[in-house]
């Protein structure tokens, strides 16, 4: 699905430096090419994406060494907040 595909190159909006918070990351696809967006293929999307540690320690700041897999469970946590459809 060319959606997902193109979500490996929204990862860099982690990488700005402008970009602090969950919050600023919102991902908005058109409606009408995406009904819907499946949490699962999006996830497994990422789980196969190239992230630096440098983005894992940017966002994730709780954890002392934080993995990629403690960013994807991050994003999922706010998945609704960060994909949308309109």
């Amino acid at each position: 699905m060319k959606v997902i595909w193109n979500l490996c190159h929204k990862i860099l909006d982690l990488k700005l430096p402008q970009v602090t918070s969950l919050d600023q990351i919102k991902w908005v696809f058109d409606g009408k090419k995406v009904s819907n967006l499946t949490k699962s293929d999006f996830m497994e999307v990422l789980e196969s994406a190239n992230i630096s540690d440098d983005v894992v320690k940017k966002w994730v700041k709780d954890i002392e060494e934080p993995t990629v897999d403690d960013l994807l469970d991050l994003i999922e946590t706010n998945f609704n907040e960060i994909f949308k459809v309109k």
